[in-house]
């Protein structure tokens, strides 16, 4: 039986193809290793690079990460590619999947479940429903705590956290987690596991420590890597795989990129933008109270144009 490709896997899973990066950087990826550093706009689909990195850990499990974790400073993205990595997780373990998708999760699950713990009788498998083939870890706050992932390290884990979250589990203070439990949480996030980086502007404290931790241990043979992702990239592009004197060439689009019909029309679109003033005057309370009425006729002539979705940011 041959292997699914990336393209019928990413499809199977969202209805669609991959644009050609997303192509390209699993291909990369499956046959070599990650770039230190994706430069990638807006609406190109970075939370794909979750997609990739399950593919790989599938395909090449010896030479992919076991926990793939997602971190970027805003709790709105966390709990958007939270659902994203639950999306593959339910297409894949559906009783019903595609091939393609099921010889994914046979991949995975072969990771952590032992054939011989299974028992056949009278030709059938009789073993408890298979387990999920991953774990799906949302950190952030404003909701409860998640611990499940933590409970099994053979277990692949996709983890989506604010920086806050998976940083105080690294060095040993996790929020919410007991004494006991915080070398476990620390020794999970610190080895076989590959962190991405997301809006890596907004955390460069963060990227600074990552790559403190990986060269100070790097002589002990860890398995961690950095990939950071940005639409606005660092001015310094240096290669955390080993010193800051290396510089890195981005991963990004390509003329093949900016061909694609989807990804053209999102790039392209525009985004027009008026700076209205309003005058106030009063005490405090009129003053909000006419920037309040002004707020509400703007929102009444955009419905009035035909806008459908409104946020309004005060």
């Amino acid at each position: 039986m041959s292997e699914p490709s990336f393209a019928s896997f990413y499809e199977k899973v969202h209805g669609y193809p991959p644009f050609p990066w997303q192509q390209r950087l699993a291909e990369r990826v499956v046959g070599g290793s990650w770039p230190a550093l994706l430069d990638l706009p807006t609406g190109s689909g970075k939370t794909s690079a979750i997609d990739i990195a399950l593919y790989a850990l599938a395909m090449k499990p010896n030479a992919a990460y076991r926990r793939i974790f997602m971190v970027v400073d805003r709790r709105i993205i966390v709990h958007q590619a939270s659902q994203h990595a639950r999306t593959i997780l339910a297409k894949i373990a559906a009783p019903d999947a595609p091939i393609e998708l099921r010889r994914i999760a046979e991949k995975l699950r072969s990771l952590f479940i032992d054939p011989s713990e299974r028992v056949a009788a009278n030709g059938r498998d009789t073993a408890p429903a298979a387990p999920p083939p991953f774990t799906v870890a949302e950190l952030r706050g404003g909701m409860p705590r998640e611990t499940e992932w933590a409970r099994r390290p053979d277990q692949p884990v996709v983890g989506v956290s604010t920086v806050d979250q998976v940083g105080s589990r690294l060095l040993f203070r996790g929020y919410g987690v007991s004494p006991g439990m915080a070398p476990i949480h620390a020794g999970l996030l610190g080895n076989d596991v590959l962190y991405l980086l997301d809006e890596v502007h907004l955390a460069r404290p963060f990227a600074d420590t990552l790559r403190v931790i990986k060269t100070r241990w790097q002589h002990k043979g860890a398995r961690f890597a950095v990939v950071r992702m940005s639409a606005t990239p660092c001015e310094d592009r240096h290669d955390d795989r080993n010193t800051s004197s290396t510089t890195v060439v981005p991963f990004g689009l390509n003329s093949l990129d900016r061909e694609n019909e989807v990804l053209a029309r999102r790039l392209g679109a525009t985004k027009t933008a008026r700076c209205k003033e309003v005058k106030v005057v009063g005490d405090e309370q009129k003053r909000r109270a006419k920037l309040a009425k002004a707020c509400v006729e703007q929102v009444e002539l955009m419905l009035s144009r035909g806008a459908r979705v409104i946020g309004v940011v005060v």
